[in-house]
């Protein structure tokens, strides 16, 4: 998740505060709208930077596909939540190429088939395995909130600025 303060000084907090109050209806759908589209945009980033390319290969899309911008929604007066998920069922292991798998596991093959790779050269075979715990994940999504953070705040602080010229 990510939190941004955009104004440093309490002076700068105190007239936005009482800018806010005075245009407050303006304020909250201005910002409302351009958080909606923030996140559409990094939703769009994820899919192009993250998901594509090295170091995952697209196959099925169906990673990229659970790639999901959610609205922003008025939810106080402090408050306007807009998010964007990904890694959702069917796409769940995209959790675990993000945050690894902290200890072994076993990996064991469907009714009537077994589990196969290539190991130093030669074709294996199993109809299970214990994998051993993952935890160097690549974060290939994480990244991505602290290359957009500046971005995120720009556009807020854009969109407050227009809304208290109106």
């Amino acid at each position: 998740m990510l939190r941004f303060n955009i104004f440093q000084l309490a002076s700068d907090l105190q007239r936005l505060h009482d800018a806010i109050l005075r245009k407050r209806g303006a304020v909250i759908e201005v910002v409302r709208a351009r958080m909606t589209a923030v996140v559409q945009q990094l939703a769009g980033k994820i899919v192009s930077e993250k998901l594509s390319g090295d170091p995952l290969h697209r196959r099925t899309g169906i990673l990229a596909g659970s790639v999901v911008a959610h609205a922003a929604e008025y939810v106080s007066m402090s408050k306007i939540v807009a998010s964007v998920t990904a890694a959702t069922p069917p796409a769940g292991y995209g959790a675990i190429q993000e945050k690894g798998v902290p200890s072994p596991y076993a990996i064991t093959a469907s009714a009537g088939k077994v589990l196969s790779w290539v190991t130093e050269g030669h074709r294996a075979y199993a109809a299970s395995i214990i994998h051993p715990a993952m935890m160097n994940a690549q974060g290939w999504f994480s990244s991505n909130e602290t290359a957009s953070e500046d971005w995120i705040r720009a556009e807020l602080a854009a969109a407050l600025r227009e809304a208290m010229k109106e």
